[in-house]
């Protein structure tokens, strides 16, 4: 991390400047690690989804057509009862 002052714009911050919040210096090092790693994968999968996102979509879809189904039902219902069925 770097300060914002006009003389000197480059100059790295007391680390307990930086970990004053509270946040080990590990930890920050740990999710650096896991962001470049992960970084590299989505360019390694050229924008195509994970079989995570894939089902999580899949999941989603079916929770819609769920819905729209049981809306279907109550509107049938009712209308059965109106007619006497």
């Amino acid at each position: 991390m770097y300060s914002c002052s006009t003389k000197q714009s480059r100059k790295p911050l007391a680390a307990a400047e930086v970990w004053g919040t509270g946040i080990s210096p590990d930890l920050v090092k740990d999710w650096k690690k896991q962001a470049k790693e992960m970084l590299g994968e989505c360019f390694r999968r050229g924008g195509r989804k994970s079989e995570m996102e894939k089902k999580d979509e899949r999941i989603a879809n079916l929770e819609r057509l769920l819905g729209k189904r049981e809306f279907e039902l109550d509107w049938l219902s009712k209308k059965a009862k109106e007619l006497g069925l």
